[in-house]
């Protein structure tokens, strides 16, 4: 893992150097397991001019209370986490933007504030797109635990903590869509994606 020192999260040059990476939030749309964004809109916004959007309701929410929830953790669990951003180690077009890492950068979070994230992790569940997100950030920077963090600043329940294995299965996507996706982005090649490539089965 390569540590990017001085990019702060939100700022300008952070959004530029997002637009010059496939990031975690990026993940599960290279892999076609996004409901509203699939890869061709993706490569889209990549190779397009970069469109400063404004932050919607969910990223407000999230900038406003992840510090508190990190906190939280971090007294839960006698660890500091602070926030980084980061790069592959040797492959420098992925990265990924931590809500939370351990001093000595082992351990991570993922910070998810919201009534549907809250509510499915009341079940112990994690969205297959949170799902991918969290496998990147292991593909991208090798931490040895990453743990899932559920929170619904509207309501009065407890936060909930799901620690995350990393998963063999999504690396091995990972290693296969990466490369072709990011060469069609570097190329102005039209990703040929003519179907979803993978079915999600809840058994």
């Amino acid at each position: 893992m390569k540590e990017i020192k001085g990019l702060d999260q939100g700022s300008h040059d952070w959004v530029l150097w997002r637009h010059d990476h496939i990031g975690s939030s990026d993940a599960s749309i290279v892999l076609d397991m996004n409901p509203w964004k699939n890869p061709i809109q993706l490569w889209n916004e990549k190779v397009a001019e970069l469109d400063n959007k404004p932050q919607n309701d969910a990223m407000r929410l999230g900038s406003l209370f992840e510090p508190k929830i990190r906190q939280w953790y971090s007294e839960q669990t006698g660890l500091e986490f602070s926030p980084i951003v980061c790069e592959h180690d040797s492959i420098s077009y992925l990265g990924a933007s931590l809500d939370g890492i351990s001093i000595d950068r082992k351990h991570a979070i993922e910070i998810k504030c919201g009534a549907s994230a809250y509510r499915m992790a009341l079940d112990g569940e994690i969205p297959l797109y949170y799902q991918c997100q969290i496998q990147h950030i292991y593909y991208v920077c090798g931490v040895d635990t990453l743990t899932y963090i559920a929170a619904d600043p509207n309501e009065k329940g407890e936060t909930i903590v799901i620690p995350v294995e990393p998963d063999q299965y999504f690396f091995d996507m990972m290693f296969r869509e990466y490369p072709p996706f990011w060469h069609c982005v570097e190329n102005f090649i039209s990703p040929n994606v003519a179907q979803r490539k993978y079915k999600v089965c809840n058994d």
